[in-house]
């Protein structure tokens, strides 16, 4: 079984092979990382964004596998906060 991860951040791919040891089924997949557009800014500012980023990097990244995972990391406005934002 193949799981793309639509990045080849490191950190990202990581995470996958992390969260699948947990089921059996999956613990032997081949994970392939794959450099995907999240057709987001490079640094979202809102949840909605940053959610969209994630599926967007899912989708773009489903191609000649079982499944495939999109991860996205994104600001969000924080009132009381230095710069008005937190990851």
């Amino acid at each position: 079984m193949i799981i793309n991860v639509g990045s080849k951040n490191l950190i990202k791919v990581k995470a996958v092979k992390e969260i699948l040891k947990d089921y059996r089924h999956l613990r032997m997949a081949k994970i392939t990382a794959i450099e995907v557009s999240s057709e987001v800014g490079n640094q979202p500012k809102s949840l909605k964004e940053t959610i969209k980023g994630a599926m967007n990097r899912a989708k773009n990244s489903f191609s000649d596998c079982a499944y495939s995972f999109g991860i996205e990391s994104g600001l969000m406005a924080v009132p009381h906060t230095k710069t008005g934002y937190m990851d």
